[in-house]
């Protein structure tokens, strides 16, 4: 089995260091934006359900946007923010290119696959 090792001189200069920086703080960003969504809904009393996506019926569709921003407690939003920050940036800063197209299509993908194919309950 052969591993890549990354070349010192790129993974050590300053551009590189600053693309970890920028992935860094676009995935941490997007968790904050979660935890925003999370603390605004949780404060006003909100409830999320009407942002989640129920599987086919033509007002769940907007769910195909809307639930991959909401969560059900905080538990379930910091189990699943470790993970999307983690991963997110690593995506970012490794694959900069792939990421721009396979972000959107894991984020709204998996929500029509769940629209065409889920049970019939609010996700």
């Amino acid at each position: 089995m052969h591993f890549d090792v990354p070349d010192p001189r790129y993974t050590g200069s300053v551009h590189s260091r600053e693309l970890l920086k920028l992935a860094i703080r676009l995935a941490t960003g997007f968790v904050v934006l979660l935890s925003l969504i999370h603390l605004m809904n949780w404060g006003l009393g909100l409830d999320p359900w009407p942002f989640g996506l129920r599987p086919r019926e033509w007002s769940g569709l907007v769910g195909i946007v809307t639930s991959p921003l909401v969560h059900s407690n905080f538990a379930h939003l910091f189990a699943n923010a470790v993970p999307l920050a983690t991963v997110g940036a690593a995506m970012l800063f490794l694959y900069p290119q792939s990421a721009l197209r396979v972000l959107p299509g894991v984020y709204l993908g998996t929500g029509l696959v769940v629209w065409l194919f889920g049970r019939g309950a609010v996700h």
